[in-house]
């Protein structure tokens, strides 16, 4: 059994309303919870595949609509290179000679025909312009450098095939306004390249129509060339929704672009991307799309649906906790009236068999009183040594066990009132603790936990010892046969509520609470009925009287305090005193002392390292009957004792010392000698002294400063 140091206790099962998260893990809350999340999981799961569903619509409606315009695209190219590659046939045949009026009335012939074109002109190998199909002449252009005149003359140059290359948008030298060069290089009969064919095109004239057909305001536009700038950005403000430079180069190493999807943006936007490339050029028409804007709907009936679900669910599984905190609440009110009948029940039967206890010890103390009485007289007069003195002292001893035991009875009874006064409660309880740790079985470790130094209490010390001890004795018995641990707590803790406990309910308030408990086998469900009643035992009439446990009832019952019982057969008994704490201050005024024990002439070797301490310590020893040999040194002292080990009967000796602690000189000195009694006196050890102590084999353990009632109980302890 794992035992909890804390006094404060777990209020009984159904004795405290129920709190909410014992509520919340009970079966029917836990089967609605289970219910609501499958129903939660299974609107999610709607949610994503409605999420899906419009995501791949949009999908196939932007890879539709990158198709189409690529194929406009491209049809618009195949009539710019069927119109092209006539007129350089034509010029290289000699058919069309630049700068007569029949070149210029060919032109404009073809020209009229393609209304996306807005001329059609021919330039020599330098650039300068030849022939073109506007009807007012245009001004020279230097346009030698422009990169489709610079990749029709590398074309020819490399003999290759004639092909089209589509221009940067620029400004027209003619009317000043930005267009398209479409361009194809012409050659002579030899294949010396002669110039170009160029159709100047409007800026829209491969995305046109793209406005009109665009579904949303927010579906944009571009064509896209490997290496350089766009050669249209679509219409409005497509500037600010062109693809990065990164994002582009993915799509051309794309064996398949034409697959439509999702991409994410360096600058967090994430947009829907359907692209497909153009059959005679390196171009490629980009369509994409905000994917929040498209995902719009769907958000809005994700956050409708969603919202209504939880909204239900919540009122549902509210609905349900508080419908079984109800319960709860029923079922505990109905424990509590169980548990105080039990409690009256108890108490009535208990105060039945203590009244009648009473009587009968009440009768028999005055019996007692008159053969104790007379038995004194009788042994006064008796000579000492003589058979009559034997025999009444005998006498004497019987009637003193009888006077014990009636006090007892008396004590729980409660015919007998002690006075009351006011004392610290954690003194008694060590000194409880330190006559146990005298006696403690090998296998029983003895763990105090006393925090309330301060606590405060209105009794009689004698109750609280007793009290104490016996529910510290009946913990180490349970602990004899198999050994286990001894928890001994004592702190002081607020009551908010009233709280329901063994014999009663206690009032909220302060209370010092004293914990006793043990990890033995447990007490047994029909013994626990039965703990506090006179003369009930469970250990035979060799091991018990039975009123270990009804003196604990009688002097709680006497203080104003209350007792709580925690058990499970097989994990331990715990035994919890409430005594209600006082703000009076104790009187520490010494009380008489009795008779010191006083030593026989025995040798004590005393060891510490303060001078002023050794001289102290053989003064006060000298006057109780001792014969001391002090030691400033434990080296020194050990080297004494290696000396001679049976020169000294006992050795007190401080704990914190220059070279060697005085446990690790007990340690050695036991080494050397067995059995040696040995006092360890200590102001601070830390605080696994008592553990170190124990095992160095220290007889007592004492804590300075020292006063010579304390000495001499501790010396006549460590030799008896």
């Amino acid at each position: 059994m794992s035992i909890d140091p804390s006094p404060i206790p777990t209020p009984a099962t159904g004795l405290a309303p129920p709190r909410w998260r014992h509520v919340a893990r009970t079966r029917g809350v836990l089967a609605v919870v289970l219910v609501e999340l499958i129903v939660a999981a299974l609107v999610a799961y709607g949610l994503w595949a409605l999420r899906r569903q419009t995501l791949e619509g949009e999908l196939r409606m932007l890879g539709s609509l990158s198709a189409a315009m690529a194929a406009q695209a491209d049809g618009m190219l195949d009539v710019a290179d069927a119109v092209l590659r006539a007129t350089r046939t034509e010029l290289a045949d000699g058919l069309l000679q630049p700068g007569t009026e029949a070149a210029d009335a060919l032109l404009r012939s073809r020209a009229a025909a393609l209304p996306q074109f807005r001329s059609l002109e021919v330039v020599d190998a330098q650039g300068a312009l030849l022939a073109s199909s506007q009807d007012e002449p245009t001004p020279p252009e230097a346009a030698g450098e422009r990169e489709d005149l610079v990749a029709a003359r590398a074309t020819a140059q490399a003999r290759a095939a004639p092909a089209l290359f589509v221009g940067s948008p620029h400004a027209s030298a003619a009317d000043g306004q930005r267009a398209i060069a479409v361009t194809m290089d012409w050659r002579n009969k030899a294949g010396a390249y002669q110039g170009a064919v160029v159709l100047q095109a409007e800026p829209d004239f491969l995305d046109g129509g793209f406005a009109r057909i665009a579904p949303t305001p927010d579906t944009s536009l571009a064509i896209y060339r490997r290496a350089s700038a766009p050669v249209s950005d679509g219409p409005g403000d497509g500037q600010a929704r062109l693809l990065p430079a990164d994002v582009m180069a993915g799509l051309w190493a794309d064996p398949a672009p034409e697959r439509p999807r999702v991409l994410a943006l360096p600058d967090g936007r994430r947009r829907l991307v359907a692209a497909h490339r153009l059959q005679r050029v390196p171009l490629m028409v980009v369509v994409t799309r905000d994917a929040r804007v498209a995902m719009a709907d769907w958000s809005d009936q994700a956050w409708l649906v969603g919202s209504f679900a939880a909204s239900a669910l919540a009122m549902t599984l509210f609905l349900t906790l508080r419908n079984a905190r109800e319960e709860g609440l029923r079922r505990a009110a109905q424990a509590r009236q169980q548990a105080l009948q039990e409690q009256l029940q108890r108490a009535r039967k208990l105060e039945a068999l203590g009244t009648l206890a009473g009587g009968v010890a009440h009768d028999f103390n005055n019996i007692l009183a008159a053969v104790v009485g007379y038995g004194e007289l009788a042994r006064t007069a008796a000579a000492d040594g003589s058979a009559q003195a034997r025999q009444i002292d005998q006498v004497m001893q019987a009637g003193l066990r009888g006077k014990a035991l009636v006090e007892r009875i008396l004590s729980f009874s409660r015919s007998a009132p002690r006075p009351h006064t006011v004392l610290r409660l954690q003194p008694v309880v060590h000194e409880v603790l330190q006559m146990l740790a005298a006696s403690l079985p090998a296998r029983v470790e003895l763990m105090p936990q006393l925090d309330a130094p301060e606590a405060a209490i209105s009794g009689d010390a004698t109750m609280v010892f007793e009290a104490t001890m016996n529910l510290c004795t009946n913990a180490m018995q349970a602990l004899q046969a198999e050994g286990g641990r001894l928890v001994v707590a004592l702190s002081v803790v607020d009551i908010d509520t009233p709280l329901a406990l063994y014999d009663r309910s206690l009032a909220p308030g302060r209370y010092a609470c004293l914990s006793v408990a043990d990890t033995g086998p447990g007490i047994a469900p029909e013994v626990r009925a039965r703990l506090f009643e006179p003369f009930f035992t469970t250990k035979g009439p060799q091991h018990g009287t039975g009123l270990g446990l009804a003196v604990v009832h009688g002097a709680m019952h006497d203080m104003g305090g209350a007792i709580d019982v925690q058990s499970t057969p097989g994990q331990g008994a715990r035994f919890l005193l409430y005594f209600p704490c006082v703000d009076a201050q104790p009187d520490d005024a010494a009380a008489p002392q009795a008779a010191l024990p006083l030593g026989a002439g025995q040798t004590v070797l005393v060891v510490d390292d303060e001078p002023a301490l050794v001289a102290l310590a053989e003064e006060m020893l000298a006057g109780l009957g001792y014969e001391c040999f002090g030691l400033g040194s434990s080296t020194q002292a050990l080297a004494e004792f290696q000396a001679d080990p049976g020169r000294f009967d006992l050795v007190l000796t401080d704990e914190l010392m220059p070279g060697m602690t005085g446990t690790a000189l007990a340690a050695a000195l036991h080494a050397l000698r067995p059995g040696l009694p040995v006092v360890l006196a200590s102001g601070y050890g830390g605080p696994q002294l008592e553990a170190r102590a124990a095992q160095a084999g220290v007889t007592v353990l004492v804590r300075k400063p020292l006063v010579r009632a304390e000495l001499a109980q501790a010396l006549a302890r460590a030799l008896g």
